[in-house]
């Protein structure tokens, strides 16, 4: 499994996630947030590429995931839901799950 792939548990059902600690947010696909029948709340957010100004893609939707990856947990990660076109993987784990005060990693 690549570097970065990692087997998580979002609201007790298991997923293959990308840790993304160079992205802002945390994101989700459309259809697995549907798949999965997860309450959405409106939001509005502006997800930008690398060294553009300009939004690569609007997000409306977000969602509240209890997180599980290894033996690190998070009762609430806020998820923003994107378009499936926007990325390969159906859940990113950006800096909102990484950073957090209550999370420590090591890069090896």
């Amino acid at each position: 499994m690549p570097k970065f792939l990692k087997t998580s548990v979002l609201n007790n059902k298991e997923c293959l996630c990308f840790i993304d600690p160079g992205s802002a947010v945390c994101t989700i696909t459309e259809s697995f947030a549907k798949k999965n029948k997860w309450d959405c709340t409106p939001g509005d957010l502006k997800l930008h590429g690398f060294g553009s100004p300009h939004p690569v893609v609007k997000c409306d939707l977000k969602i509240k995931c209890e997180v599980k990856i290894d033996d690190v947990e998070l009762p609430e990660v806020t998820f923003w839901v994107v378009p499936d076109s926007a990325q390969d993987v159906d859940v990113l784990i950006g800096r909102t799950f990484t950073e957090d005060e209550r999370i420590a990693y090591v890069r090896v």
